[in-house]
């Protein structure tokens, strides 16, 4: 061999870009929740559409100031939900009601493509009648955030749908 033969990389030039990529946003999250409050919560199901698909990253606000009827919050949920069993699940909907009860501000909430309101915690928020049915909200300190946007959410499409590849399935679509 001569001295001036080039070796060629082990590493595809492209698979460095992708790696690059990778780190990136890797840095780009742990920024976002540890200096900016924001939390990335990736959608799954199709309660959200036309506004959110399954796949989509959304920027959620953890530290908000005030939540509105119209805007998309993030809430953990434990309970039967539209016949799931769900444990501290993670949901993506809208406020439509806002009111209080015993001392808590509660959130009633639906997802765009629902035909029904989601169900609350009434042993916390009790219930009420809102457009002729009874239901019942979420309580403020179960509200994650409020994603990025409000009543029209700030949406990344797609990134998502790695990470929801590599897990299992559960909980209602």
């Amino acid at each position: 061999m001569s001295g001036g033969a080039t070796t060629k990389s082990r590493f595809p030039r492209k698979l460095k870009a992708l790696a690059v990529l990778v780190v990136m946003l890797a840095a780009a999250v742990v920024y976002s929740e540890v200096y900016l409050g924001l939390a990335i919560v990736v959608v799954d199901g199709k309660s959200m559409l036309p506004t959110l698909q399954t796949g989509d990253l959304v920027l959620v606000v953890r530290h908000y100031s005030s939540i509105r009827v119209g805007d998309v919050i993030v809430y953990r949920y434990t309970g039967f939900f539209y016949g799931y069993y769900l444990e501290n699940a993670l949901i993506i909907h809208r406020v439509v009601y806002i009111y209080r009860n015993n001392g808590a501000t509660c959130y009633v909430t639906k997802g765009d493509n629902n035909p029904v309101y989601d169900p609350g915690y009434p042993n916390v928020c009790g219930s009420i009648e809102f457009n002729g049915t009874v239901v019942s909200g979420v309580p403020a300190s179960d509200v994650v955030g409020v994603v990025v946007g409000g009543s029209e959410p700030v949406v990344i499409p797609y990134l998502g749908g790695l990470s929801l590849a590599l897990r299992p399935i559960k909980g209602p679509t």
